[in-house]
């Protein structure tokens, strides 16, 4: 996090957080997205932190739902929280997490063969 004073409106004893959001290796200041929801725009917010972050639509979701109760609204977390498919979300994280099994699997089976043939050692 990162705190600025106000300088402008002369309230220099009061910060100004400024949240960054990171995923997929890419970090973004969350100004916008709040702003955004401030307003309401719970779609714009996702598709901001979508575009800005590469994400998918639940992650985008879920990752607003976080923002919302970071910031105290517990209401809007749960509105934004109800709008993820967890039925959708749930099968892409099986696929994602039986493809790193098997993906793992593989790696230990070459990893433990010898990369030239015994028999060509020895002649």
């Amino acid at each position: 996090m990162v705190g600025s004073q106000s300088e402008e409106s002369g309230e220099h004893d009061q910060q100004t957080v400024v949240l960054e959001v990171c995923a997929n290796g890419v970090c973004m200041k969350t100004t916008d997205v709040e702003a955004k929801l401030d307003e309401g725009n719970i779609q714009e917010a996702e598709t901001s932190l979508r575009e800005g972050l590469s994400l998918n639509f639940e992650e985008a979701r879920a990752l607003l739902g976080r923002l919302e109760y970071q910031r105290g609204n517990v209401e809007g977390a749960l509105r934004v929280f109800d709008g993820i498919d967890l039925q959708a979300a749930t099968q892409r994280l099986q696929a994602t997490v039986s493809e790193k099994q098997t993906s793992k699997k593989g790696r230990s089976k070459n990893d433990s063969r010898p990369l030239v043939p015994q028999r060509s050692c020895l002649a």
